[in-house]
């Protein structure tokens, strides 16, 4: 399978009811047996909340590495722009397409508005497709000027991180970074 070892943690679960004829390791499952069946979505992958963490606080890491080495402060996740985020990775991914501006017709900042993100400062948005990592979107915005600058702004200290998978689309993977100069309250 292409995408084999990512695919495996973000698999969804489904049980067996006793009316479902079974096979686990090549044995017949006996009716009324609940059995753990590993399956793929059609369309996306809905991302538990523990590989979400972990690939968030990967991206996280990195870029703080990065700001550090850089002699810029730390970014800290915000949970409305992390709302934001990851509501623009599904949406490119579900309708297939990249770009900043939604469906709805919104821009960034109208967008983080919209999902609790008011204040009067400094933002900016960063958006990637076909990277199955948080390590390979970082590597794509860190060697692009626009995205780089975005990454290391000086302004910002706080960041929303969001990524989906759809299987239907051109790219496969979204990864959507959004950034703000003020933390939620």
């Amino acid at each position: 399978m292409k995408y084999g070892l990512y695919l495996f943690p973000l698999l969804l679960s489904v049980l067996c009811c006793a009316s479902c004829q079974t096979h686990r390791a090549g044995r017949q499952v006996p009716p009324g047996t609940i059995v753990k069946i590993i399956t793929h979505a059609d369309e996306n992958i809905q991302f538990t909340r523990r590989v979400r963490n972990r690939e968030t606080a990967r991206f996280l890491k990195l870029i703080n590495q990065y700001r550090k080495k850089k002699k810029l402060g730390r970014l800290s996740l915000d949970p409305k722009l992390q709302k934001a985020a990851q509501w623009m990775s599904e949406e490119m991914g579900t309708k297939n397409y990249l770009g900043h501006k939604d469906s709805r017709g919104r821009d960034p900042f109208q967008r983080s508005k919209d999902f609790g993100y008011a204040y009067n400062t400094y933002k900016a948005e960063n958006v990637a497709a076909g990277h199955k990592t948080a390590a390979e979107a970082f590597q794509a915005w860190k060697i692009s000027p626009r995205h780089r600058k975005n990454m290391l702004g000086k302004h910002f200290n706080t960041i929303g991180i969001g990524f989906a998978y759809s299987k239907k689309s051109k790219y496969g993977w979204y990864w959507t970074t959004t950034f703000g100069g003020e933390k939620s309250k």
